[in-house]
């Protein structure tokens, strides 16, 4: 990978800015950049036992992604047509870089183009999908919704984790959880709200996920998640949730980990699992 020059870089991106209002030549100078500041002589195999990044990695150095996601941050609510249809290139190349780039555009779009950040969002979000693919969707493409219109980005969770299909279900814990990861949304009830009657059935494949829900709630807000999880176990909780916040107890303080411990161990046996 070359050196990264500061100067010269910015020189690149704002020539490259300039393209952004015909996108085909816009995402054609783009890829070229990502490539040009790339890592390609690594080995996919390798990299992957090591580092846990998909095959579909340019390894892109991050100072030119975080240049890149500044710049594509401000033209998106400026551009927004143009935005929409440079995103829905990058989205089907499939490679990571370029769907994060996606991704950013998604979550700067203007209000008045809400439908079309939750279409994408809908479309885009299917199983298959890479992981680290999908939380970069419902991170950085969701960005304004959550900020400026989260009803509606909750009602599209809501209905996800509602499915009768577990893979559906699946992308709605993970979006629940990235609502979780971000100190700005506030609305600590409404994640309450959505996630209570899952954790209550705590079906078995989704255990990774729910955890990992948890752990990002106790880190967040771990008075008012003891409390939650305090309703959950009270009404008759499946064996797989009591195994789960066993499991995440560490991630509480001292005093919350005696309470709910407590509790656990004031269950009937056959509630304990």
């Amino acid at each position: 990978m070359p050196a990264v020059q500061l100067t010269s870089l910015n020189q690149q991106i704002d020539a490259l800015a300039q393209r952004f209002l015909d996108p085909v030549d816009f995402q054609n100078g783009l890829e070229t950049l990502l490539v040009r500041y790339a890592d390609l002589t690594y080995k996919p195999g390798q990299a992957v036992r090591q580092t846990g990044l998909p095959y579909s990695s340019y390894r892109t150095a991050p100072i030119v992604m975080r240049a890149l996601e500044e710049r594509l941050a401000f033209l998106a609510p400026r551009y927004p047509e143009p935005a929409i249809t440079i995103a829905e290139g990058l989205w089907k190349t499939e490679k990571t870089e370029p769907r994060r780039l996606a991704a950013v555009l998604l979550g700067n779009l203007p209000a008045e183009h809400v439908d079309s950040v939750l279409s994408r969002l809908k479309t885009w979000s299917v199983p298959g999908v890479e992981f680290g693919h999908l939380e970069a969707l419902f991170s950085l493409g969701s960005a304004r919704l959550r900020r400026e219109d989260s009803p509606k980005w909750l009602e599209m969770i809501h209905t996800w984790l509602n499915s009768t299909d577990q893979a559906i279900v699946r992308l709605g814990v993970m979006a629940v959880t990235t609502l979780a990861r971000d100190q700005n949304f506030e609305n600590l009830p409404a994640i309450f709200t959505l996630s209570g009657p899952l954790l209550a059935q705590s079906p078995g494949e989704l255990q990774a996920e729910l955890r990992a829900l948890l752990v990002q709630l106790a880190r967040r807000s771990p008075a008012e998640t003891a409390f939650f999880l305090r309703q959950v176990i009270g009404s008759r909780p499946s064996p797989m949730l009591l195994r789960i916040v066993r499991r995440c107890l560490p991630e509480f303080p001292v005093e919350s980990q005696a309470r709910l411990r407590s509790l656990l161990q004031a269950l009937p046996r056959e509630d304990k699992g």
